[in-house]
């Protein structure tokens, strides 16, 4: 079994940024490819600040018995035909000054896929961008997609990505946590502009789905055949479809087995009044503080009562 292909490691590289909103801060590549450390391959053990920026020139995986750790700031741009594969367990915890980024190295790669992993893994604080998947690939499910494996999804970005079904998400058969994420500008040729669920359990809470498109149905949340799955204090805003409900579609399933609560659906003039587009905090007096769940377990970090969106709730100070 092949480890971590290093292949070239030079020159260290250290991001850092403020906790102003990040959901349109664009990143470019190094100019000289020799600043890169490459990647290829089975990984484990860590990928450290020390040795990124990564190019990962060929598909990556961390196989079933595996885990790997990625610290907070590291930078990985993948090839255009890369894409990584998780079997195994993936820690891949930023924080709110060194986020991680997964991005193409031109303009498109294929994502991430946890797939039948019996371990746990990770995502906080990563942006997730440019992930490029279309009908003529054989994937069709999501910039990041889990699959029958268990995950944390909190206080991410996920951007800019297009794929089959779900833009930015991809939920089947799965038991994730999604809190405090951003969705935006995310495109799905077919079902979920921003996030689409099959037969999953996830909680879904305090996010912010705003300008995603789905060409087919459902630019928001899709939702087929759920098995207990709760969606609360989400923020819906200004995504479309050509089909269904652009905010939540629930569309086959039992009804008994899919909660929904205290989410802003906008429609109409109603407007979260986000302070603008390149800061989705809200601005005072927006019908959107104070209005998640009255549940004090929802409530924000300050101790009062849940903010709808990406920075409400308990993990919403970021």
């Amino acid at each position: 079994m092949n480890k971590v292909c290093l292949i070239l490691s030079i020159y260290s590289f250290l991001i850092s940024s403020s906790c102003a909103d990040r959901s349109n801060e664009i990143v470019d590549p190094p100019g000289d490819n020799s600043s890169f450390t490459n990647l290829s391959g089975s990984l484990e053990g860590s990928l450290e600040l020390k040795n990124s920026p990564f190019r990962v020139v060929n598909n990556i995986q961390i196989e079933t018995a595996d885990s790997l750790t990625i610290e907070a700031g590291v930078r990985l741009f993948f090839s255009d035909s890369a894409n990584f594969v998780v079997n195994g367990m993936l820690n891949a915890v930023g924080n709110p000054n060194n986020f991680i980024l997964f991005t193409a190295f031109n303009d498109k790669w294929k994502g991430i896929r946890i797939l039948n992993s019996t371990q746990q893994s990770v995502f906080r604080f990563c942006i997730v961008e440019k992930v490029k998947i279309t009908s003529e690939d054989s994937l069709e499910y999501g910039a990041l997609e889990v699959k029958e494996s268990s995950a944390i999804i909190r206080n991410n970005i996920f951007r800019d990505n297009r794929t089959v079904n779900g833009g930015g998400l991809a939920l089947q058969s799965d038991s994730a946590i999604a809190t405090n994420n951003i969705f935006i500008n995310n495109l799905a040729e077919v079902f979920g502009g921003a996030i689409v669920a099959v037969e999953s359990t996830a909680k879904i809470y305090n996010n912010t789905i705003y300008k995603n498109i789905s060409f087919n149905h459902g630019g928001g949340l899709v939702i087929f055949d759920p098995v207990n799955m709760d969606v609360q204090n989400n923020i819906f805003f200004q995504n479309s479809g050509s089909t269904g409900d652009p905010r939540i579609s629930f569309v086959s399933g039992n009804s008994s087995d899919y909660s929904e609560n205290c989410n802003f659906l906008a429609f109409g003039t109603m407007d979260p009044r986000f302070i603008n587009d390149q800061n989705l905090h809200l601005q005072t007096g927006s019908p959107c503080i104070d209005n998640g769940n009255p549940d004090a377990a929802f409530n924000d970090a300050n101790g009062t009562r849940n903010d709808q969106g990406a920075y409400g709730g308990p993990y919403g100070n970021w």
